[in-house]
């Protein structure tokens, strides 16, 4: 920013000497122009150039003064801000060591408490592990119950089940039996019928040929009883 404001400086510095060379170089050049005008035009024109340099001059003075103000701004803003970061760092950093300090007296009271062998101490402790073992044994037994429960019943249904099929095994020996049964009669039936007729027919021949023979015939083509 002052380098800036030094640039605006020396440009507006420059402006000044230029202005003014040729304003000389006019008057070294022509001498008899400005002896030609009357006093009234020059001095008018001298005020006017007067007045536009002193607009200018106080354009970049305005300028200037903003742009110094706004950077003073926020410089100081900028300063506030790490100034209320630092505030606040140094605030919060007691609070990450406070609560290490009481842990830490806590442990080396409790290890002092159990090294002493204050038996207020050992007695607790012997009720809370006897209280643990309790729990320990109570839970033990409950998960023994439902472990031994679950195994008898799943050998009760595997004997349901070894019974079930026993007893389908037995229906169905019956049921084979059973079906062997009704063949042995079935067959039975059709071989007494078979042998009735076998019989039959052989009675029936031989009492044929008891009539051939009582008649004479020689030759069973001939007989015409047969």
């Amino acid at each position: 920013m002052e380098n800036m404001i030094k640039q605006r400086r020396v440009s507006f510095s420059e402006l000044l000497q230029r202005d003014n060379k040729e304003s000389l170089s006019k008057d070294k050049k022509s001498p008899n122009l400005y002896h030609q005008r009357n006093s009234q035009d020059y001095d008018s024109i001298d005020d006017e150039h007067m007045a536009a340099i002193a607009a200018a001059t106080f354009a970049i003075h305005s300028l200037e003064e903003k742009a110094i103000s706004q950077f003073q701004r926020k410089e100081k803003s900028r300063e506030e801000a790490s100034m209320k970061t630092k505030m606040s760092q140094a605030d919060k950093a007691p609070s990450f060591s406070r609560p290490s300090r009481p842990r830490e007296a806590y442990a080396n009271r409790s290890l002092s408490i159990h090294g002493s062998g204050n038996t207020k101490v050992d007695a607790w402790e012997k009720a809370e592990l006897l209280k643990i073992q309790n729990r320990y044994e109570k839970s033990n037994l409950t998960i023994l119950q439902w472990e031994n429960e679950k195994k008898a019943r799943a050998k009760r249904r595997v004997e349901e089940k070894k019974k079930e099929l026993e007893q389908r095994r037995s229906i169905n020996w019956q049921h084979y039996q059973n079906k062997l049964a009704r063949i042995d009669h079935v067959a039975g039936g059709a071989r007494s019928q078979a042998e009735d007729t076998r019989r039959n027919h052989e009675k029936k021949v031989k009492e044929r040929a008891r009539e051939m023979r009582s008649l004479g015939v020689t030759s069973p083509k001939y007989c015409f009883l047969c």
